[in-house]
């Protein structure tokens, strides 16, 4: 059963502020192995969407955009699970518009990660 929208944005915030308090992700940038990602999602209990996307709000929050490299691995990153999560939909489009909706789809997610990240910033300190 899926989480009502307001429940997962709940979950959301106080994931990603759990994950940022512990400091499991000081240093990392976009890609993180999944070998990683696995690891932290065993560690705090999450399940592999819930932490795919709080890996990704993680990311995003420490990503400086001047960062014209660091922007685009993270913009990858995502847009890769983007396409592995919606694979037999895309498969089928052209490679012009496949490459559209998933960044159509990357915008969508990034915008809603800011809108939580926000929140979170709201109550933790900018320096984590």
């Amino acid at each position: 059963e899926d989480a009502s929208d307001a429940f997962q944005e709940l979950r959301d915030r106080c994931d990603v502020r759990v994950l940022v308090e512990s400091g499991v992700f000081a240093g990392l940038r976009a890609p993180v192995p999944a070998a990683t990602v696995r690891e932290m999602r065993r560690q705090f209990k999450l399940s592999k969407g819930q932490m795919d996307r709080c890996c990704e709000m993680v990311l995003l929050r420490a990503l400086d955009r001047r960062d014209a490299e660091a922007a685009l691995a993270y913009r990858l990153f995502v847009k890769s699970r983007l396409y592995r999560q919606n694979e037999e939909v895309l498969a089928g489009l052209g490679r012009e518009e496949r490459n559209a909706k998933l960044h159509e789809a990357f915008r969508a997610v990034e915008e809603a990660y800011r809108a939580t990240l926000r929140s979170v910033d709201e109550r933790l300190p900018r320096a984590q």
